[in-house]
C-alpha cells in the first residue's frame, strides 16, 4: 500500500499489512468484492468498477477500483488502484436531482416550453407545448420553430436569432398555427443558453386578447357616448370637485369650454347655485356610490340659474375616486309642470265657482269630478232625503 491508501482510508501501514479487507471492514457491500473477484478470475483484470467502501472512522466513500492479477516468484497477487470519486458522485447526484427538479418544473409549468438547437430544431418540449399546439411530443421533436408560425407572421415579425446571440431576452406577441390550422395568440419569451441552445416559453393570451378587445370596444362606446351626448357629462375628483374632463354637452348647457374648467373646482366656477346641493350629493355617493335623479339648481357661465336632473356614480381613475355625472337641463320641464299645475288650479277654481252644475262620471256612472254648486244644491239634499226615508 502507498501513502494514498493511508490518506484515503485513514489506516496506517502498520494497521493494514498482514490483515484482510474483511478484517479491516473496507467493503460496505461484500457483493462488490465478490463481483470484482469473479471478473479477475474470468478476465485477469477489472477496470473502473464502482464500489462503496468504509474508512477507518466509519464514513463511506465511493471509489473506482481497477485491478489485475500479477505473478511474482510463482506467487499470484492482485494489484489494485483505487480512485476516490466521492465528491464527483455527490456532484453527479446533485446535478441529477437538479435536472429532475428542472424537468418536473417544466412539466408542471403553466406555459408551453420549447428548447431548440442552434438551428431552431426542437430537442425538448413539455406537456403544455403539446396542449398548445395540438401536436404530439414525437411530432414536435421532428419540427423546427419556424413550423409553428405562418409565413405572414414570420415575414412581419421574423425570429431574431441575431439578437438572441447577443445575449438579449426577447419577449413579443405572435400568432402560432396549431395542428388543426387554427391560430392562437401567444406571448413568446426567448433566450439563448450558455450551451448554445435556445429556450422559449409560450403563454396562451387568447382570453387576455379577447378581454382587451372587449375593453377597447367598451371604451370606444363610452368615448362616443361621452362626446356625442346632448346631456352635460363631466368627471370631477371626489375629494375637491376638480374637473378632469367634460363633454360638448357640458359646454352647450353651461357655456363653459374645456379650457375654462379643466383643473378648476366646481366651487371656483360656482356652478352650484347652492353648495349644499353638492354636499348632499357627495354624502349620498359615499354611502352608495350611485345617485339617480338628483334635482339641483345650477349656475351657468352668464349667471343664470337652471334646474338640473343629475345621475352620478363613483369611479376609480389613477387609483383615486372621481365622480362621473350626467345632468339634464329640466328648466323647461319644470316650467311646463308649473304651467300645468297653474292651469289645473285655474280650472278647479272655475269649476267650483260656477253657478251651474258641473260633473263627470265614468262608464259605471260613478262621479269622477263634481263642483261645489252640484254638491250643495243636488247631492247633499238628495243624501238628506235618503237618510230621512231610511230612518222612518
Amino acid at each position: 500500500m502507498n501513502g494514498g491508501f493511508e490518506k484515503m482510508f485513514g489506516y496506517s501501514r502498520e494497521e493494514v499489512l498482514g490483515r484482510t479487507t474483511f478484517e479491516l471492514n473496507l467493503w460496505s457491500n461484500q457483493n462488490d468484492r465478490t463481483e470484482i473477484i469473479n471478473q479477475l478470475k474470468q478476465k485477469g483484470q477489472v477496470r473502473n468498477f464502482e464500489a462503496i467502501g468504509s474508512k477507518k472512522d466509519g464514513t463511506q466513500i465511493t471509489a473506482l477500483i481497477s485491478g489485475e492479477i500479477l505473478t511474482h516468484n510463482n506467487i499470484q497477487f492482485i494489484l489494485f488502484t483505487i480512485k476516490d470519486i466521492t465528491e464527483q458522485k455527490i456532484f453527479e447526484e446533485s446535478l441529477k436531482a437538479s435536472e429532475e427538479k428542472y424537468k418536473m418544473l417544466l412539466e408542471f409549468a403553466s406555459d408551453a416550453f420549447f428548447q431548440g438547437d442552434g438551428e431552431g430544431n426542437f430537442i425538448t418540449v413539455n406537456d403544455q407545448a403539446v396542449n398548445l399546439t395540438g401536436y404530439q411530443k414525437d411530432e414536435l421533436l421532428k419540427m423546427n420553430m419556424k413550423n409553428i408560425f405562418t409565413k405572414d407572421v414570420l415575414d412581419n415579425n421574423p425570429l431574431r436569432y441575431d439578437r438572441l446571440m447577443n445575449g438579449e431576452t426577447i419577449k413579443n406577441e405572435r400568432y402560432i398555427i396549431k395542428k388543426d390550422g387554427s391560430l392562437i395568440s401567444v406571448e413568446m419569451t426567448s433566450k439563448r443558453m450558455p450551451d448554445g441552445t435556445y429556450q422559449s416559453f409560450f403563454r396562451d393570451i387568447t382570453n387576455r386578447k379577447i378581454i382587451e378587445r372587449e375593453l377597447k370596444d367598451s371604451e370606444e362606446k363610452f368615448r362616443k357616448a361621452f362626446i356625442t351626448s346632448p346631456d352635460s357629462i363631466n368627471i370631477n375628483r371626489l375629494s375637491d370637485g376638480r374637473y378632469v374632463s367634460i363633454n360638448s354637452g357640458f359646454t352647450k348647457v353651461t357655456g363653459y369650454t374645456e379650457e375654462e374648467v379643466i383643473g378648476k373646482t366646481s366651487a371656483e366656477i360656482q356652478i352650484w347655485a347652492d353648495v349644499s346641493y353638492r354636499n348632499v350629493l357627495v354624502e349620498k355617493l359615499k354611502s352608495s356610490n350611485l345617485v339617480e335623479n338628483f334635482e339641483a339648481k345650477f349656475r351657468i357661465k352668464d349667471g343664470r340659474l337652471f334646474d338640473g336632473l343629475m345621475s352620478a356614480a363613483v369611479i376609480e381613475l389613477n387609483s383615486e375616486p372621481h365622480i362621473i355625472s350626467i345632468t339634464r337641463d329640466i328648466s323647461d320641464r319644470k316650467k311646463a309642470d308649473e304651467l300645468i299645475k297653474s292651469s289645473e288650479a285655474n280650472l278647479n277654481a272655475l269649476i267650483n265657482n260656477s253657478n251651474d252644475c258641473i260633473w263627470s262620471i265614468d262608464k259605471d256612472y260613478n262621479y269622477i269630478v263634481f263642483n261645489n254648486f252640484l254638491l250643495k244644491h243636488i247631492l247633499l239634499p238628495s243624501i238628506k232625503n235618503l237618510l230621512k226615508e231610511l230612518m222612518l
